[in-house]
């Protein structure tokens, strides 16, 4: 259920860019995490130019938001910021003070995927989750 939203100004970002960032924001999530990368959700919304601003004044920066689940540690949240950071730098020219990334948490139970409420962040729970989901999705 990660969900990772990459809002920037319309023209900001190619097709290229798009499929490239959301390629690699999945494969940290799924090397830094251990989720399935079947689950990882990644959204380019755009906006109009002039609906952006940094201080006060018109700006085109890219906003990355990442909504994860309670229970990752500080660690992996900052290892997922440094990894998607390095990753949009260098598939952009995008000056590094204009990118900002956030990656907040919230409780599974929050969340629901495919019907079903989201596990608790523990092996046990997520490997439960996967194989009744799994099973759902077979029926």
């Amino acid at each position: 259920m990660p969900l990772y939203e990459c809002a920037s100004t319309a023209g900001t970002l190619t097709d290229q860019q798009r499929a490239e960032i959301a390629d690699g924001i999945t494969q940290a999530h799924v090397e830094i995490t251990g989720a399935p990368f079947e689950f990882v959700h990644v959204i380019f919304p755009e906006l109009p130019e002039g609906r952006t601003f940094t201080g006060g004044k018109p700006s085109a920066p890219i906003f990355i938001r990442g909504n994860i689940r309670a229970g990752r540690t500080d660690d992996i949240r900052h290892t997922l910021m440094r990894r998607i950071y390095d990753l949009v730098t260098e598939k952009t020219d995008i000056e590094p003070t204009k990118l900002l990334i956030a990656v907040g948490d919230f409780p599974p139970h929050w969340a629901m995927e495919a019907g079903m409420i989201l596990p608790a962040t523990t092996p046990e729970a997520e490997q439960e989750w996967i194989a009744n989901l799994r099973a759902t999705a077979g029926a």
